[in-house]
C-alpha cells in the first residue's frame, strides 16, 4: 500500500480530512459556549433558587403586616345610613338571593352604600343599599375606587 490510500482510509475511518477538521473546530468552539452558557446560567439560577429558599424561611417565621380591628375601622369610610333605602332581609329578597345566606355585610362602595350577601354554595353578590341594583365592576367604577381609597 502507498502513503496516499494509508491516508484515505485513516481519514475515512476517522471522519478526517480537511473539512472534518473544520467541522471539529466549529463543534469544540461550539460546545466550549455551551458550557460557558451552562455555568453562568446555573450561577444565576442558583442564586434565584437560594433568594426563593432564604425568602421561604423570612415568610414561615415573620407575620405578615395585618391591621387590627380598630384600625381597619377608622380606614373605612362611614356608612350614610340615611341613603339606604332598604333593610339588608326585603333587598336580600329583591336582589333575588335565596334564603338561608352565609353571611350578610354593609359597606360603602364609592360612597354608596351596598349589601353583600353570601349564599351557602359562597356565591357573592353586591348590591346598592340604595337602589337594590347589582353592584358591576366595571373599568370605570375599579378607577373611582382606587382614586377614592388614594385620596
Amino acid at each position: 500500500m502507498n502513503e496516499y490510500t494509508d491516508t484515505a482510509r485513516n481519514n475515512h475511518r476517522t471522519g478526517g480530512g480537511l473539512l472534518s477538521s473544520q467541522n471539529n473546530q466549529s463543534a469544540k468552539r461550539f460546545k466550549e459556549w455551551i458550557r460557558l452558557i451552562h455555568r453562568y446560567l446555573a450561577f444565576v439560577l442558583c442564586l434565584m433558587f437560594l433568594m426563593w429558599f432564604l425568602s421561604g424561611f423570612v415568610l414561615m417565621y415573620k407575620d405578615f403586616p395585618s391591621l387590627n380591628m380598630n384600625e381597619s375601622l377608622t380606614l373605612r369610610s362611614p356608612i350614610s345610613s340615611s341613603e339606604i333605602r332598604l333593610p339588608p332581609h326585603m333587598a336580600q329578597v329583591q336582589s333575588g338571593m335565596e334564603p338561608p345566606l352565609l353571611s350578610a355585610r354593609s359597606g360603602m362602595v364609592s360612597d354608596r352604600p351596598v349589601y353583600w350577601f353570601q349564599d351557602l354554595q359562597g356565591q357573592l353578590q353586591t348590591v346598592y343599599a340604595d337602589t337594590v341594583e347589582r353592584l358591576v365592576m366595571d373599568t370605570m367604577l375599579a378607577r373611582r375606587i382606587v382614586n377614592d381609597d388614594q385620596n
